[in-house]
């Protein structure tokens, strides 16, 4: 295929605006500023998960804390009665009996309070933990929002000039060879790209010296491709003749 070097070089620069396209998308996915983002947006995600849990862990202790308020409450009631009953008992036989459930009573009793102790420290510990430093984190978030959104702004800034100029260079290129140039490139990756010494800049590939020497021999006007990719390749020789037909 013939193509006139001034039309090669202007799908060229189509091309490789493209790339220049593609190449700021990917670094506005994988900039630190977003990649800081996520990172405060998973711990969020992992905060109120906790949070949650916590929330039910505390509900939960709170239930099992009356229940043994409840046990605890019985017990001291059974204590002051073992007490009053010993008061008025004047069988030995009873008032052992009495002496004896009295002490396993009060045992029962503080071993009861030190676990209603544990579970509130517990049940406590969850309460605090409910919500707990969601402020600062929150202000670390709306901080890197807006890091990300700065950044975006430059890059689509770049973004929005590249597309300009894409509009304009494809308004310049016949119909047909601009619906050729998008199926390469929606084959290929890269439609077109420049010959740099003996590799292809679509695939970085080194072309061997019998392909090298046959484009040698061919006009400045041939599309030449990549054995490799496929890509139209624009050679030096078809660079410099366009320059010349620009300074005509």
């Amino acid at each position: 295929m013939k193509l006139d070097p001034v039309t090669q070089v202007t799908i060229l620069e189509l091309s490789e605006a493209q790339a220049r396209m593609d190449g700021l998308e990917a670094r506005r996915q994988s900039s630190p500023e977003r990649a800081e983002l996520t990172s405060l947006l998973a711990e969020r995600a992992a905060l109120r998960t906790s949070t949650a849990r916590s929330r039910l862990s505390a509900r939960d202790l709170g239930v099992d804390v009356k229940k043994l308020e409840s046990d605890l409450d019985k017990l001291r009631r059974r204590e002051d009665e073992d007490r009053r009953s010993l008061d008025h008992a004047e069988d030995a036989e009873v008032r052992r009996d009495l002496e004896h459930d009295l002490a396993s009573t009060r045992r029962r009793r503080e071993e009861l309070e030190h676990h209603i102790a544990d579970v509130r420290d517990i049940r406590d510990a969850h309460e605090i933990n409910v919500g707990a430093d969601s402020d600062e984190l929150e202000d670390r978030i709306r901080l890197a929002e807006k890091r990300v959104a700065d950044a975006d702004l430059d890059m689509q800034a770049q973004v929005d000039g590249l597309k300009r100029r894409m509009e304009e260079l494809r308004g310049t290129v016949d119909a047909k060879l601009l619906s050729r140039y998008d199926k390469i490139t929606a084959e290929t990756g890269i439609g077109v790209a420049r010959l740099d010494g003996r590799t292809c800049l679509s695939c970085y590939m080194e072309l061997d010296a019998s392909t090298m020497r046959n484009f040698e021999t061919l006009p400045a006007e041939e599309v030449v491709t990549c054995p490799e990719c496929s890509a139209w390749l624009v050679r030096p020789v078809t660079l410099n003749a366009a320059d010349e037909a620009n300074k005509r």
